[in-house]
Order: structure tokens, then sequence, then C-alpha cells
């Protein structure tokens, strides 16, 4: 397999995992406290930052590492989207397919196959169509305990991922507060990975029935320091059979502002540059850099388009520029584009929803001081045209 073909698309798992070392220290030490207790009461933690930010690949580092301990618990891990989480009966015969005992499951579920109808098979032959018989409750924490108390958990842990959190629906609710209150008493640590507003959505769900309130800890993504940047361009060209200087290294490192999704752009394009010149240096380099800063832009075009927040946004930067600030207070964001003539919470609110904004104690921010420049350069064209 080539190079080009090895990294994949944005959404792949990197080359090579680098930095994300706290976040990976807090959700070890939440597994260690769930295996050496028995206890899955903890809650849910939350993995949250904008697309890009590196979310679902955290959780797979996660997984991976632990799923290798070697403590005396097995650790199983199964990563889902919401839309498992609509039927408990089948969520509970996932558990238990990952935990080695799916037959016990469907025994406790009282799933049974019958046959309905009929076809016909080679040489003429009658044949059933099946259909699954399920048992009159399919109360997701009852199904869960007796499987506790029939020994499916004997030394065994469930790190069950739950990705794209933020678009569970209301059907799912059930069984997502179900596994965080873990009443059910089986040693599932359940983790969500989701977009920046994910926690609102718990707590507030659509469907106007109690939500998830409080979570174990929220780990939010951002940006990595320069050294994991660097480790992750270097290492990540090593495993895909490259290598280069390390000023060109650490070059591509300062230009991807530590940002994974940007990283990946320029890997792609020192790839790109490699498998042309075979080496990364001048003319080289350069188009390596080239290539990776327009896919850093086309990030950018892509979340305002997405949020459908361009205009709103460079009034918000602005405001930015006119109170000499990279960051500013939620309120304050919305109040100035309420008096640019937008709907401002609506605004704002949208942008963090999609990622145009980052949002931290109650501060907003494009984030990425390169996504700021480009507001700013933004911002310099809208005036330029209004002078014309």
């Amino acid at each position: 397999m080539d190079a080009r073909t090895m990294l994949g698309s944005p959404r792949a798992s990197p080359p090579h995992f680098a930095g994300r070392r706290e976040e990976l220290a807090a959700l070890g030490r939440h597994l260690d406290r769930l295996c050496a207790t028995g206890d899955p009461t903890e809650g849910i933690t939350l993995v949250t930052g904008v697309p890009g930010a590196g979310k679902t690949q955290l959780a797979r580092e996660f997984t991976r590492q632990a799923t290798r301990r070697d403590d005396g618990i097995a650790v199983t891990s199964t990563h889902i989207g919401t839309s498992r989480l609509t039927n408990p009966t089948k969520l509970f015969i996932h558990i238990c397919r990952q935990m080695g005992g799916e037959p016990l499951g469907r025994e406790i579920a009282e799933l049974d196959s019958k046959t309905t109808g009929w076809n016909v098979g080679g040489a003429g032959v009658r044949g059933g169509r099946t259909r699954e018989h399920v048992r009159h409750t399919s109360d997701l924490p009852d199904l869960l305990a007796e499987s506790l108390a029939r020994d499916m958990w004997k030394k065994k842990a469930l790190v069950m991922v739950v990705d794209e959190l933020q678009t569970i629906k209301a059907a799912g609710m059930e069984a997502l507060r179900a596994l965080h209150e873990g009443d059910h008493g089986c040693p599932i640590m359940l983790v969500g990975v989701g977009l920046q507003h994910t926690e609102n959505v718990l707590a507030m769900p659509a469907s106007g029935e109690s939500g998830i309130s409080r979570v174990a800890r929220k780990l939010p993504l951002s940006t990595m320091c320069q050294a994991d940047a660097e480790e992750a361009i270097g290492q990540g060209l090593r495993a895909l059979g490259h290598s280069a200087p390390d000023e060109s290294v650490t070059a591509m490192a300062v230009a991807s502002h530590g940002f994974p999704q940007h990283i990946h752009g320029y890997l792609e394009g020192a790839v790109n540059a490699l498998e042309s010149h075979r080496h990364l240096q001048g003319q080289a380099l350069r188009e390596a850099l080239s290539f990776g800063d327009k896919a850093r832009v086309g990030y950018y075009e892509d979340r305002l388009k997405v949020a459908q927040c361009h205009e709103a946004m460079i009034a918000l930067v602005a405001e930015m520029i006119r109170q000499g600030t990279d960051a500013i207070n939620h309120r304050a964001a919305a109040t100035a584009l309420d008096a640019a003539g937008f709907d401002g919470k609506e605004a704002v609110d949208n942008a963090i929803k999609h990622g145009a904004l980052s949002h931290s104690r109650d501060m907003v921010s494009f984030g990425i001081p390169s996504f700021h420049s480009y507001m700013r350069q933004e911002h310099a064209r809208w005036q330029a045209q209004q002078r014309r």
C-alpha cells in the first residue's frame, strides 16, 4: 500500500498518534477505578471539541491502550453510533457479543428464532423465514443486571465509546442515562465523543425528558503543543515510509498550529512533495507547505459555510479588533452581533455548534491563531469592498 493510501482522509486514524497525554491519563484513571472497584456509577466522560480536533482518534488510542492492559481484568472495547442506543435489546445483545457472551445474552433477553411463512430453496425444499420473539421487557438495566448475576462480567470490563453524541435522538436517551447512571452494576466505562455543544444536548434533550445534567469529567480538545505537532509529523512520515529533515518537520508543525486536521493536510503535502522530489527541502518544502496551507484555509471556509455565518463572523472579528483581543465573552459577542443587525445569540450558538467558534469558560474565539488571522484578512477584504 502506498503512502497516500495509508494516510487516508482527515477522518482516518493518524499514521502516528502523538500528544494528548493528559487526556489519556484522565481516561486511564477512570478505567483504573472501574477495574479496581467494578463500580460503573462514576458516569460518562465527555471528549469534546470542534471538528478536526482529534476526538475520535483520542478515543481509539485510549481503547487500543485499554485493551492491552495486563492486571487480571480483561478489557474489551466497542465504538458505537447513537443509533445503537435506540433499541435497548439489540444494544444489550451487542454488548454481550463484545464480552463473548452472546448465547447467554440471547437467553437472558429471551430471544429465540421462530419461523413464519416459507420460501422455496434449492431442490424445491421449503425454508422458514426467521422472526425473533423478544421478551416482554427490554429494560436495559434489568438485562444488564441479570447478565451480571449470571457471571458474564467476571474479571471483565467494557469501554463503550459513543461517537457523534451530539446527534442523539430522544429514543436513545433512556439507554444512555442507564449506562451513565450505572445502577445495572456491570463494569462498563462510558465515553461520549461529540462537538462542543454536546453537554447542552445531553442536559436539555429535545424530547423534554430528563437529561444528563452532570458528567463525570469533560475533556475539551484544542490544539497540541509544538513538540507534539513535530512528533505527529515526523513520526507520521516515518510510519508512511518517508523521512524529512528536522527543520522541515519544524516548519510544517509551526504552520499546522498543532491542530490535528491541519497536521493531516501538511502530512499529505509532504508525501506528495517527497514522492515528486525525493526530498523535503527548498522548493519541495514550499510545495508541501502550500498544499497544507490550502487545506487549512479550506477547513476554515468549510466551517463558515456549514454554519452559514460568514458575514456574522466578519462582524464579530471586527469587534475583537476594536477591543484588541482574540477572545470575547459569549454574551458580549451576541450583543455585538445584535448591534450589527444579526440575531446575536443564534449566530454565536450556531457558530459554536458547527465549529466556526471555539467556546471555553464563557469566552468565544476562533480557536486556532491562523483561523483568527484568516478572519482578520476576510474583514480587511470586506472593508476594501465597502470603500469601492
